[in-house]
């Protein structure tokens, strides 16, 4: 956490105060937390493949970079399944954009899933 918090400091997001990495939770907690989520970035190489259903579920909008494997095109799939193609990203400059653009733009808090 500390050094994504730092990442997006040194890339002017001051996201200390707007970025949340929560632990574990019980299940109940575990979907109020996603439903309160502004934007959910997906990390590719770990993409949250079932993770991702519960978002989209929740009705939390979810930025997703599609890679080479299988697991890694999930969350893509899953958005473009959904008709929601401007959830899909190209590059990781693009992840990030979208991700910094959004942040400026409406403040949301912004979580990791892995």
């Amino acid at each position: 956490g500390r050094r994504l918090v730092g990442e997006t400091a040194g890339a002017g997001v001051h996201a200390a105060s707007r970025l949340e990495l929560p632990g574990r939770v019980p299940l109940r907690q575990y979907y109020r937390r996603i439903a309160a989520a502004d934007l959910v970035l997906d990390v590719p190489r770990w993409n949250g493949v079932s993770s991702s259903l519960d978002i989209l579920w929740a009705g939390s909008p979810l930025l997703a970079l599609p890679l080479q494997l299988m697991l890694s095109r999930m969350s893509a799939a899953l958005l473009a399944a959904l008709g929601v193609p401007h959830g899909i990203v190209a590059s990781s400059r693009g992840l990030e954009d979208v991700a910094a653009f959004m942040l400026r733009a409406t403040r949301p808090r912004v979580t990791s899933i892995s």
